[in-house]
């Protein structure tokens, strides 16, 4: 997903109702729609109601309160329709799919679905013009398996739950899958892999704005169900949505068959018709099956939830790398020849800025008198798509002496690391480097190794400004797992 992706929500949302006294509606959507509201990575275009865990008229009242409390300003949230498409009959029409028409017509969008598609198949069929500016819909829906999942969370539970984003509005579902739009399922299996404990919801109490709020809410929900089923917690269900469009790096997914399985057809036993997402479908249209939840999923989930500033979505990514150089176009040769390096252009032409003398950026960089001047260079690696910044400064004199560490010295980054697709290749490549020190000189050292039953394979070496660099290969790209170093 790229930064600043845009959405809009689609919810039932139903936080602080009551089913009858003690005992509370699901707390799920309210999560979903806070972890969007906290991420810098998406831009919300709109909130919408409609019904499943509550009906449409008190969804949106709902959400409009978290919208003015939490959310972008200025963001409307529209009534949605009241009640499902019935076959042969006039589509329902409501505010929400006109508004959501109005929001394509002026740029493309994901939509979030967490409760009954019914808008989101009234905006299909009432504008087939605008179906090819919805960039996909991801939904908390789809069973993987033949011929539905039994929803069942703890051994006191007496009755499965019901696929109910999908069942309150089948019909919607139909139409749905008649358009193109890619679709992402998150399905019950997916949340069945991540507990909120009441332990967990006591560990945003008294945090930021948001997790003040969510804390007794969650801790009464988790209290329920450990009541009610015997689990050990709640599944966070429609969040999972939200978080994967924050986050897909935690996500497995598959591109799988999806279709509607018919009571009585296939082994399905029950009395109402299955969203299936699975290899049996055979020759149907094709969507992605969220299938895998990384165990790092739950601390940034519980952080992103915090409210108030939170360096979990704060960070965006790595923006560069800077390396003080003592000849520019040297060094610029040199890091095109070892890596692959090269110059990065914007609009404006090449990212080099020889003698630079901004007074702002002498005393961003700590020279408090404004002075400086210093060559800067910006070089991109095509594949990775990873930026060097080069320095070099005339002024004001700085230490010119490079050290170069060895792998257990403290202080300062170790090394920074590239995942390589031929790794053997790659070491002897560098090793033929005149400027390249590996990080243990003898003739001893490499070629790589794999770590004992892992796939996982690198080394170290060293560049000629004293950076410490470790190639690598056999790690899933994405984010951190199995780290070796």
């Amino acid at each position: 997903m790229n930064a600043c992706t845009e959405l809009w929500v689609d919810t039932d949302v139903s936080i602080g109702l009551e089913h009858f006294p003690g005992f509370y509606r699901d707390i799920d959507d309210a999560l979903a729609l806070l972890l969007l509201f906290s991420s810098p990575l998406v831009t919300l275009r709109g909130v919408s109601s409609t019904f499943g865990n509550t009906d449409a008229k008190h969804a949106r009242v709902i959400a409009a309160k978290l919208t003015e409390r939490f959310g972008p300003k200025g963001l409307q949230v529209r009534q949605g329709a009241a009640g499902p498409i019935k076959k042969g009959a006039p589509l329902p029409a409501s505010d929400a799919s006109w508004a959501m028409a109005d929001a394509l017509r002026q740029a493309p969008m994901t939509i979030v679905s967490l409760g009954a598609a019914t808008n989101i198949a009234v905006l299909i069929a009432s504008h087939p013009e605008l179906v090819d500016n919805i960039q996909g819909i991801v939904a908390m829906a789809g069973s993987r398996s033949m011929p539905g999942e039994e929803f069942i969370v703890g051994p006191r539970q007496l009755r499965p739950f019901s696929a109910l984003n999908f069942e309150a509005d089948v019909e919607a579902w139909r139409i749905i899958l008649e358009s193109n739009v890619p679709l992402t399922f998150a399905p019950f299996s997916l949340s069945h892999q991540i507990w909120i404990t009441k332990e967990d919801a006591r560990s945003l109490e008294n945090t930021g704005d948001t997790g003040s709020y969510l804390a007794p809410y969650m801790y009464k929900w988790a209290r329920e169900w450990t009541d009610l089923y015997g689990s050990p917690g709640f599944n966070p269900f429609d969040a999972l949505a939200a978080g994967y469009l924050l986050a897909p790096g935690f996500f497995g997914g598959v591109e799988l068959p999806v279709g509607i399985l018919e009571p009585g057809e296939r082994g399905n036993n029950r009395d109402v018709p299955c969203l299936i997402v699975s290899d049996a479908m055979g020759n149907c249209r094709r969507a992605t099956s969220l299938r895998s939840l990384n165990q790092g999923f739950k601390p940034f989930f519980l952080e992103a939830l915090r409210g108030g500033l939170s360096m979990t979505t704060s960070v965006l990514g790595l923006s560069h790398i800077n390396i003080v150089v003592d000849d520019m176009d040297k060094a610029t040769e040199f890091y095109g020849r070892a890596l692959g390096f090269q110059m990065a252009y914007n609009d404006a032409g090449a990212i080099d800025f020889p003698h630079y003398t901004s007074p702002a950026f002498a005393r961003d960089a700590g020279f408090l008198d404004g002075k400086v001047d210093v060559d800067v260079r910006f070089l991109r690696h095509p594949q990775a798509g990873l930026c060097l910044e080069l320095m070099c400064y005339h002024a004001p004199e700085c230490c010119r002496d490079i050290v170069f560490h060895k792998t257990g010295d403290i202080g300062g980054p170790r090394h920074v690391a590239l995942e390589v697709a031929d790794i053997c290749a790659v070491f002897e490549h560098l090793k033929k480097q005149p400027e390249v020190r590996m990080i243990n000189p003898s003739p001893d050292y490499g070629p790589p190794e794999n770590l004992g039953t892992s796939t996982i394979s690198f080394f170290y070496w060293l560049d000629p400004y004293g950076v410490q660099w470790e190639m690598e290969q056999g790690r899933p790209l994405g984010f951190g797992r199995e780290i070796s170093g």
